[in-house]
């Protein structure tokens, strides 16, 4: 299965307003915008890091050929499911109908299998046969990420500003306080 962020998050888990009195930074244009690139940069690696979203964002993760028994759904916490569309024997994209499939968002990964007494559908032997699009992350708002996860992000963006390009970010603490929010992966 593949996995394609369609809509990224629309705001930072923290604002250059906070890492500016954490790194001590001026409020100078060019200070500004390499405080937003390090934030974005701190963020997309903290997800990576720990396999979440953090804030609200849109997957898709893709099948081929025919849905497996139970489906993963990597990078959570998961909000929401918006659809699961499959391409049917004649080649026609089909979006199941919600009764169809039942899903437990409060583990993770989340999972997703058919309802009770039901089975899949019988999908075409194609690339991309089953799409399952749905939302992830704590929430719309900087706030809605845990404390340490937000700490470990301006903490790895205070290391970047200081350093200015040099390695030598603070990576023990960053990792320290991530740890707990890791996800394993599900073979």
């Amino acid at each position: 299965m593949s996995l394609v962020r369609t809509i990224a998050p629309v705001v930072e888990p923290v604002s250059v307003q906070e890492v500016q009195r954490q790194a001590r930074a001026g409020d100078s244009p060019e200070e500004r915008s390499s405080l937003l690139g390090y934030i974005a940069s701190a963020r997309s690696y903290a997800e990576n890091y720990t396999g979440r979203s953090l804030i609200t964002q849109t997957w898709q993760m893709t099948a081929d050929s025919a849905f497996p028994e139970v489906i993963y759904l990597r990078r959570p916490p998961v909000q929401s499911i918006a659809s699961i569309v499959y391409v049917d024997g004649a080649g026609v994209e089909q979006t199941l109908a919600a009764s169809a499939y039942q899903a437990d968002f409060s583990i993770e990964p989340a999972v997703v299998q058919s309802s009770h007494g039901q089975s899949w559908p019988a999908t075409r032997m194609q690339l991309c046969a089953v799409k399952v699009t749905y939302a992830a992350g704590y929430g719309d708002t900087a706030l809605s990420v845990p404390p340490d996860i937000r700490q470990a992000i301006s903490l790895l963006v205070t290391s970047f500003f200081d350093e200015r390009g040099a390695t030598s970010a603070d990576w023990d603490g960053f990792h320290r306080l991530l740890e707990p929010y890791r996800v394993l992966e599900v073979v």
